[in-house]
């Protein structure tokens, strides 16, 4: 069976093909500071010559406590800069949570596997609690 490839701007991704780094924030919290670490990312990379990818969340569900920040929410995430497509001249992308925000104008890019790695709040909050 022929190796699966998929391709963002340019870049192959695929077992058989060189390292790519998906690296960035967890979540947006502040602009200035994913704005240089997004910099500081690409100078890394193009001294390295690794392909790069950036990542970053508008909305963690996926969070280690229900109460810790979930990020600047659909809207403002959105309106970010750090939302282009083309941060710093960098292929951007998130993770999607919630299927109706990827019915949202597609400013980002959706990576909807990752949501299903860890526990999401918006699939687990209308559990029931669980029987002691």
């Amino acid at each position: 069976m022929a190796a699966r490839q998929v391709k963002l701007d340019g870049i192959s991704f695929a077992n058989d093909r060189p390292f790519v780094l998906l690296g960035g924030v967890n979540v947006l919290e502040d602009l200035d500071f994913t704005l240089r670490c997004a910099g500081h990312y690409k100078q890394v990379c193009e001294r390295l010559g690794i392909p790069l990818v950036f990542k970053a969340s508008y909305d963690k569900a996926n969070r280690s406590s229900i109460h810790s920040f979930r990020g600047p929410g659909l809207d403002e995430g959105l309106a970010n800069p750090a939302g282009r497509q083309d941060l710093h001249g960098i292929p951007v992308i998130t993770t999607c949570t919630v299927l109706r925000k990827r019915q949202r104008p597609q400013r980002w890019r959706c990576d909807p596997a990752t949501a299903f790695l860890a526990r999401q709040t918006d699939l687990v909050r209308p559990w029931p609690p669980p029987v002691p």
